[in-house]
């Protein structure tokens, strides 16, 4: 299932890319310059920062959906889930997902070249692991810790 879903995810990133690149909106390199300089840091960053971001990025995506859940009233939780959206936007964190997204939109335009699919590669591999372990391990780990059925001795 995951295969699945993280390969619809690359197909719909490269739909939107080609639905941004139709509208022309970006034919103009003073609009898409800000997005092809934070594309090319993307690619360019070390391993190790984009593996310990995506940890950290699936852990706070993650608790933007648990924690809100447990609060009462439609408005604690809207407020928690604009609290934790404004915290990944400002976190600067790698989301795999996201980055399919701002990758095949800057791969459509006319991009330097130090914008390529290898850099693409070589941010993906590590951001993917990094947000598999911050989800399911980091979030998993705790929400078992939290919610461990208590044995006793009685019988």
């Amino acid at each position: 299932m995951w295969i699945y879903s993280y390969s619809g995810n690359i197909l719909g990133a490269t739909a939107f890319a080609f639905l941004i690149y139709t509208t022309g909106l970006f034919d103009d390199s003073s609009v898409n310059s800000f997005l092809l300089s934070v594309t090319e840091k993307k690619m360019n960053d070390p391993t190790s920062e984009l593996f310990f971001r995506a940890i950290l990025c699936n852990w706070l995506v993650c608790m933007a959906f648990f924690i809100p859940m447990a609060l009462k009233g439609d408005g604690p939780k809207m407020f928690a889930m604009i609290l934790f959206v404004f915290c990944f936007f400002i976190s600067g964190y790698e989301h795999s997902i996201a980055n399919m997204c701002t990758f095949a939109i800057a791969l459509v335009l006319n991009h330097p070249g130090t914008i390529s699919v290898a850099g693409v590669i070589h941010n993906l591999i590590p951001v993917t692991i990094g947000n598999l372990i911050g989800g399911s391990l980091m979030m998993g780990w705790m929400y078992f810790y939290a919610n461990r059925p208590f044995f006793t001795d009685e019988e």
